[in-house]
């Protein structure tokens, strides 16, 4: 049940009309705590200035007038007729009468009493009750409510006679009938479902919109607060305000629908607070190898950590970017720096007695041609670059294919 719908124990709408200028409700037994709401009605002379009214109950509570309008109240500018809405709060769920008295007014009265659970009993109104009159119109009347959660009323009354009011958009007529021979129509209006989030919202009526003069007014009522209440914004807006996270962690404030899974735990042991783990992907991943790689989804990078030919790592960058990074040469050498892939063979190991690297110039631009070598000959020759010639045919071996290089005898070796 919304709050501002009728208990259960709410009495039927009441009239009458004789010289007591009063109407009763019929016996009801309203829960404990419960906020009795009775919209009340009464004819008036034409012209009359002095009408009043009062509630009473057969309990002794204490009644609260909230608004009330007529030409007492409004002065002569008003319509004739007269309305008032008052509260009071339940003491004891005993079996009770509520009753409207009209103090110079004509004998037609009504008196609407709405059982209403779970409402602020301290401060019942939610804002300053609103209020106006008009003629040949439909009633349109603002409030501006200041809780989340709050419900708004209209009542009504027409002394013209014109048609019975009806609802308009979004709200329900509770009553809407004629008084006295008749002598006045009244109305009361309740917004469909509570306002939310708190704001102006308007109450209306959809017909009659001519021959009528209306006195009317709209209050809003405030829900109770209370352990697990979401105020300030409508908890249909939030979702679930507090959800679990993925593991153990609570997240408070925002809505977990929208935020995905606002906590979630990364491959590995770390959390990640603060940002959806949809958005997120996998924040913490682990590189292959031993490393971690925190901050940054692994989609986008690939595999963040490679492992190179030879037992080393590249951290960094994408290896797929890289190709691989070091190479292993032939001979136990690597080449780091520059991916294989564009380097060709960077390491050629002269073949025969001479195992010497060829460093610095790329085999498959070495052809037949002079390589230049570093490092120790086996005869123990000074090292350095060394132009490789020999007086017999030798073979220098690179990643791709086997050349051999022509030389004269008798050249430098």
């Amino acid at each position: 049940m919304a709050f501002g719908d009728a208990d259960a124990s709410t009495p039927a709408f009441v009239k009458a009309n004789d010289s007591s200028k009063a109407a009763t409700t019929a016996s009801f037994t309203p829960p404990v705590g419960a906020l009795l709401v009775a919209f009340a009605f009464h004819d008036t002379a034409g012209g009359n200035l002095t009408n009043t009214s009062d509630i009473t109950d057969s309990q002794g509570l204490t009644w609260t007038k909230r608004v009330t309008h007529s030409k007492q109240d409004d002065g002569s500018g008003a319509n004739n007729g007269h309305v008032q809405i008052s509260t009071a709060v339940v003491a004891s769920s005993v079996s009770m009468t509520v009753t409207t008295t009209g103090t110079n007014c004509n004998n037609p009265a009504a008196l609407y009493v709405r059982v209403i659970t779970s409402a602020d009993t301290t401060t019942p109104m939610d804002a300053t009750p609103t209020e106006g009159h008009n003629t040949n119109a439909v009633i349109s009347q603002a409030i501006v409510t200041a809780t989340d959660g709050a419900r708004a009323f209209l009542i009504a009354c027409d002394w013209n006679l014109a048609a019975n009011m009806t609802a308009g958009t979004n709200q329900t007529a509770v009553v809407s009938d004629g008084i006295g021979a008749p002598d006045m129509r009244v109305y009361v209006g309740v917004q469909n479902a509570v306002t939310s989030p708190a704001g102006s919202t308007t109450m209306s009526t959809a017909s009659p919109s001519t021959g009528n003069t209306n006195n009317y007014a709209v209050i809003a009522l405030r829900p109770a607060a209370g352990g697990g209440t979401v105020t300030g914004a409508a908890a249909a807006l939030l979702g679930a305000l507090a959800a679990t996270a993925v593991g153990t962690p609570t997240t408070f404030g925002t809505a977990a629908s929208a935020l995905g899974g606002l906590t979630a735990t990364a491959v590995g042991v770390p959390t990640t607070f603060g940002t959806a783990a949809s958005t997120l992907g996998v924040l913490a991943a682990t590189a292959a190898g031993t490393r971690t790689v925190l901050g940054v989804a692994v989609a986008p990078l690939g595999q963040l950590a490679a492992a190179a030919m030879g037992g080393r790592q590249v951290t960094g960058t994408a290896a797929t970017a890289l190709g691989a990074l070091a190479a292993t040469a032939v001979g136990g050498r690597q080449a780091t720096g520059t991916a294989a892939a564009a380097l060709g063979a960077l390491l050629a190991t002269v073949s025969g007695t001479v195992h010497t690297p060829v460093l610095g110039t790329a085999s498959a631009l070495l052809g037949a041609l002079a390589a230049t070598a570093t490092g120790a000959t086996p005869d123990g020759e000074s090292t350095g670059p060394r132009l490789v010639t020999s007086s017999r045919p030798r073979t220098i071996t690179t990643a791709s294919t086997a050349r051999t290089i022509v030389t004269s005898s008798g050249g430098p070796r």
